[in-house]
């Protein structure tokens, strides 16, 4: 099996659920840069849907990771399932021969353990294959731009960072902490938060815990994050804020729009594009098999990093919102969250 040098690079696709069904369709409208090699399911039913939707394409549907890569020329694999299947289906790649790039979908794991395991084994194994976890609004222009602004050091040091919209913690909430931990760049070193009593069942099922919450995090610079996703955040504060010494930069709740305050003026940042999410799943992709694509994809120790910040608001939430301090302990990076 040969991989191709250049575009169209040959995807796989693991998981043909809602969300992958998404994913599918933004890259079989570029097949310039996108060749769908193969799709992967256990699922009859998964496969009949995703022949509804594209039975002309001839995609060729295996049941199985290992038997489609030893089948098929595979470039970079989407692992789209939920995250208890993350690590398993990514372990079972590598040591099936995989050598190719893998982009993993947030979040890494349920357990911050499994997720240490799957990192121990691609060290281990000195394993040469690029892997990524698709926390895709870093390749977002508005918060990449905030992400310069810090480094370039124009504004000084980032004081605060704030995140609110009504949204499940672990869903949606994690890429914002992803997001705070990669724009702040230390350390978080002490987490409290709390979570909602319930949890509304999606099409994920019920055995899925994902509620929305409250959070604060401590960053070794002395930097806070704070987070609300509760029902209840006041309309005009959605979306996230960051206050520099000496300045800050805000993002709208719909994203399309950055403004940002320096000493040097005002600078705004418009994105219009209606189908900007699903670009930003390309960008992150294509950073997966070149990495001069230009977005600085998330490595696998920081979605680690991501999956504590959550893993400690539960566990303060167990303590009835009290500090957590990080690392946490080892019986904690064990317990298996249910979150998908």
């Amino acid at each position: 099996m040969t991989q191709s040098a250049q575009p169209p690079y040959n995807v796989c696709l693991i998981g043909l659920g809602r969300h992958g069904l998404k994913q599918l369709h933004r890259l079989a409208e570029n097949p310039a840069q996108w060749r769908l090699a193969a799709v992967v399911d256990r699922s009859v039913a998964a496969y009949a849907r995703f022949q509804y939707h594209f039975h002309s394409l001839r995609v060729p549907f295996y049941r199985d990771a290992v038997e489609a890569i030893r089948s098929e020329p595979i470039d970079v694999i989407i692992i789209s399932t939920t995250a208890p299947s993350h690590v398993p289906i990514a372990e079972s790649l590598i040591r099936g021969g995989y050598e190719g790039g893998l982009l993993i979908e947030k979040p890494i794991s349920d357990s911050i353990a499994r997720a240490e395991d799957l990192q121990h084994l691609i060290e281990e194994a000195a394993w040469p294959g690029r892997v990524a976890v698709d926390f895709n609004r870093r390749c977002s222009e508005l918060y990449r731009r905030v992400k310069s602004v810090h480094k370039s050091g124009e504004c000084g040091a980032i004081i605060r960072l704030e995140f609110n919209r009504p949204c499940k913690l672990s869903m949606v909430g994690m890429h914002f902490i992803d997001l705070a931990n990669w724009i702040i760049g230390s350390r978080p070193i002490e987490v409290s938060g709390r979570l909602d009593m319930t949890s509304i069942v999606d099409h994920r099922g019920a055995v899925f815990y994902d509620p929305p919450g409250w959070l604060q995090v401590r960053y070794a610079s002395g930097a806070i994050f704070e987070m609300n996703t509760m029902p209840d955040a006041p309309p005009e504060s959605l979306g996230m804020t960051v206050w520099f010494e000496q300045g800050k930069a805000r993002i709208n709740n719909d994203e399309s729009l950055a403004v940002i305050e320096t000493p040097a003026g005002e600078d705004r940042v418009e994105v219009t594009d209606e189908n900007r999410r699903y670009r930003w799943i390309e960008s992150a992709l294509a950073s997966v098999v070149e990495a001069s694509a230009g977005c600085e994809i998330c490595p696998l120790p920081e979605a680690i990093l991501a999956l504590e910040v959550v893993a400690a608001v539960h566990h303060s939430n167990s303590m009835d919102g009290a500090i957590a301090t990080l690392p946490l302990p080892q019986e904690v990076r064990n317990r298996r969250l249910r979150i998908a």
